[in-house]
């Protein structure tokens, strides 16, 4: 039987990974050295994430949001990334794998490595990774005011898609799609969003 194809973004990002994180990585210590200090320059810090799982080496349980402040020392990230976050007034690291992201700053980041073409997308409407807020808001507008497309049940939750115009600070509507996620016990996150 033959073997199935990889579609083409991931392709893209496994050339990526391969040419400007561990193009001169010989061993695994290299390489977690290339992925740390990768991370390191892309990574804007501070932002807030919530915790997608629950892991023994962490206390965060699912479903709490930190605020991740930076990395770990890069002694700790040998054989996995860590970052250290801000929660219930305290300060520790935590697995990078064990965050998700909140906010929708890095669909107005063209430094972002998976999202640039939607980030000059939005740029162009007048939305900035300054004020990501507002974008923020006019997404969760188009769920509010559009019927739901499509819905999909998956291991993380229930998806949902919702597309419809997107108010934009230079008054013009672009038709976009947006996917959203609804874990049990949690409210709806954006997945992420572009254009139709």
């Amino acid at each position: 039987m033959p073997k199935p194809k990889r579609p083409a973004s991931d392709r893209l990002r496994e050339h990526r990974i391969e040419e400007e994180i561990v193009v001169d990585a010989y061993g695994p210590d290299e390489r977690a050295l290339s992925w740390y200090y990768y991370l390191e320059g892309k990574l804007r810090f501070p932002f807030k994430a919530k915790c997608i799982a629950k892991r023994g080496i962490s206390p965060l349980e699912k479903g709490e949001e930190v605020a991740v402040l930076g990395m770990a020392p890069e002694d700790d990230c040998t054989k996995e990334m860590f970052v250290i976050v801000g929660f219930a007034g305290r300060k520790f690291g935590v697995p990078l794998a064990q965050l998700d992201p909140v906010g929708t700053d890095y669909l107005v980041s063209p430094s972002h490595p998976d999202d640039r073409s939607e980030a000059t997308f939005f740029m162009r409407f007048g939305f900035n990774a300054q004020d990501w807020e507002v974008l923020a808001d006019a997404l969760r507008a188009i769920a509010l005011r559009n019927p739901v497309a499509v819905v999909e049940d998956s291991a993380h939750g229930t998806r949902y898609t919702v597309e419809g115009p997107l108010q934009t600070p230079d008054g013009r509507s672009p038709l976009v799609r947006t996917v959203w996620i609804v874990e049990p016990g949690s409210a709806p996150r954006l997945v992420t969003a572009h254009p139709l």
